[in-house]
């Protein structure tokens, strides 16, 4: 799918969350998006749903996490997202980001070698999903934060897939720092916010930047996100 934001032309992948791929036009193709979420499990089904919708058609997917196999895996699949046939045949390539990225990050990271090595570890892949992606920028001051952020896009070029991060801010002035810039330079930065019901499992999936209307969501055990039959 190819549209435009503003003057700027891009293809379009979708979500992978059926609601959301009726309504929006999806994460930015071959670039990182990032999502920020109120807390982990929404987080965690959001990057399922990411993954699932090129592992389920045969493709090749990579997941970078500080996460054993087992208990990330375990988390998925109690919300209806079972990786394991995937990752036994090859389909999920499985990256950690300590100690096997460890050397690219930190103060002056080398984004342009982290994405050629990722690439080099997991292989081709249409879609990458970081957990935690905020361990990979310099968050110190405002002006690291938009430098970091600025090579990483640079350097997510290099990746030759779509990508989509998840992360939960906190309040502190590092993560602060991170939805600033992010929102201004990451291609694709997205939100998932409490409903207006505040119902533990109720939703919007909504762009930071466009002035688009969100999407209403449930997250259902064994289903993931659904649409809100509530909501006309």
């Amino acid at each position: 799918m190819s549209t435009s934001r503003g003057s700027t032309s891009h293809a379009f992948t979708p979500f992978g969350i059926r609601p959301a791929d009726e309504a929006l036009p999806g994460l930015v193709s071959g670039t990182f998006n990032l999502l920020e979420a109120p807390e982990a499990t929404a987080a965690d089904v959001a990057l399922a749903h990411f993954l699932h919708q090129t592992l389920k058609r045969g493709a090749r997917a990579a997941l970078v996490t500080l996460d054993s196999p087992e208990w990330r895996l375990a988390q998925f699949a109690r919300y209806g997202f079972d990786f394991a046939d995937a990752l036994e045949d090859d389909r999920l390539a499985y990256v950690y980001y300590r100690p096997t990225l460890s050397r690219y990050l930190g103060t002056g990271a080398d984004y342009g070698s982290l994405f050629v090595e990722l690439r080099r570890l997991a292989g081709p892949v249409e879609r990458v999903g970081f957990l935690n992606p905020e361990i990979m920028f310099d968050l110190g001051t405002d002006a690291l934060a938009t430098d970091s952020v600025k090579r990483f896009v640079t350097g997510a070029d290099k990746l030759g897939g779509t990508a989509l991060g998840v992360c939960v801010p906190d309040a502190t002035q590092s993560q602060a720092r991170l939805r600033k810039a992010g929102a201004r330079l990451f291609a694709g930065a997205f939100a998932l916010r409490r409903g207006s019901s505040h119902a533990a499992d109720d939703y919007v999936l909504e762009s930071v930047r466009d002035k688009v209307p969100g999407v209403n969501l449930v997250l259902q055990k064994g289903r993931g996100y659904v649409a809100d039959a509530h909501v006309a």
